[in-house]
């Protein structure tokens, strides 16, 4: 079995990322992650 190589992203790449997606994400040290869609009495509290 091959080693999963780390793939680290900079904010500008990221930035990149999300303005072509149709799906949000966050960003920590390097690592886009998926948001999961929310629901109407969540946008209600918030």
């Amino acid at each position: 079995m091959k080693p999963v190589k780390n793939i680290s992203f900079s904010v500008a790449e990221y930035i990149q990322y999300e303005i072509g997606s149709n799906q949000k994400h966050e960003y920590h040290n390097g690592v886009i992650y998926a948001l999961v869609g929310g629901t109407i009495k969540h946008a209600l509290l918030v």
